[in-house]
């Protein structure tokens, strides 16, 4: 059953990022919050219903969800009264933080509100990766954010986009994280460009190096190429609609936020049921094409020969990941 519902209240962002997946992007789309409101409580009265005893979660993905902020907050708070073992988990560039808005949240809520921030290496490369429409410096804003987030008792999260031009000076960003924001925890995904892919060999390098230098700064890693290692440890196994549906706020569904822009979206209507979201076929292709079933396979070696402690699902994993609950 679905106990991960991802949120998209607006596709709009504050930023242009070089490698945005979101279709039509430059288009503005304002939040339905009547609309997510009512799917929230379908939501809950299906978990009720089924007798879900779990940890279920609603999960903001975007454009950037901050700019729906009313429509967080509101549904936040619907979501955690009523759900005594719910989590909210935000994705999101951490720019448009502040001490009014954090404030809105409830304080016997904020442990139970998780920030999982997009920082995508020092100043100098994030800055030309994340552009601001406003001409910000969104490393700096960002980073300010982080730190409003910890000062409010709030579990915060990183997550950077892994290419060249960022793992050249990984090692910085590691000592810079861990120095300046006591952050011990890392994401790392790998750039997706459907017109200018990454090579297979390039994808282990990447990979292999900020496994090394995590371990050289004592960082934990993980990240969504750990989903590949699904058809060698089912552990792994990537659960797209089994356990997640992904729905905008203009009534679309998919199975995981990774298909956005790569799948075609189905129309959500009152009558959709959550339980019927097929997606077997989009889980084969994207997630475990011959392609990525070789550097599954290519990463499971590296876990094997030097890196033993990754073979198994972690807790970081299960945080970053709906798609491979438990449940």
């Amino acid at each position: 059953m679905i106990s991960r519902l991802y949120l998209m209240p607006t596709q709009d962002c504050n930023c242009s990022c070089t490698y945005c997946y979101i279709p039509n992007h430059e288009r503005t789309q304002t939040s339905n919050e009547d609309f997510l409101l009512s799917l929230v409580n379908e939501f809950i009265n299906n978990l009720d219903k089924k007798g879900y005893d779990g940890d279920p979660e609603i999960r903001f993905v975007g454009g950037e969800p901050y700019l729906a902020f009313s429509s967080i907050v509101k549904i936040a708070s619907l979501f955690l009264n009523r759900i005594a073992n719910g989590k909210i988990i935000i994705n999101t560039n951490g720019t448009l933080f502040s001490t009014v808005a954090l404030s809105s949240f409830k304080r016997n809520f904020r442990n139970r509100i998780i920030h999982i921030i997009s920082l995508d290496g020092i100043e100098e490369i994030h800055n030309k990766r994340r552009i601001s429409k406003k001409g910000l410096n969104l490393f700096q804003e960002a980073v300010k954010g982080i730190r409003l987030l910890k000062s409010f008792n709030m579990p915060v999260y990183l997550n950077m986009v892994l290419d060249e031009l960022t793992v050249s000076r990984l090692d910085d960003f590691m000592r810079f994280i861990k120095r300046e924001l006591n952050i011990h925890e890392l994401s790392v995904s790998l750039l997706y460009d459907s017109k200018l892919p990454l090579s297979q060999k390039m994808k282990l390098r990447l990979i292999t190096e900020a496994y090394r230098l995590a371990g050289i700064n004592n960082i934990l890693i993980s990240g969504h190429h750990r989903l590949l290692l699904g058809l060698i440890n089912e552990e792994f196994r990537c659960k797209a609609g089994a356990h997640t549906a992904v729905i905008s706020s203009d009534r679309k569904i998919y199975a995981c936020q990774r298909f956005v822009g790569r799948t075609k979206a189905k129309e959500y209507t009152l009558t959709t049921d959550f339980n019927s979201i097929s997606c077997d076929s989009c889980v084969d292709t994207i997630c475990y094409s011959d392609e990525n079933r070789l550097l599954g396979e290519q990463i499971y070696s590296l876990y094997t020969e030097d890196l033993r402690q990754y073979r198994y699902v972690n807790s970081l994993d299960r945080l970053l990941f709906g798609v491979i609950s438990n449940d």
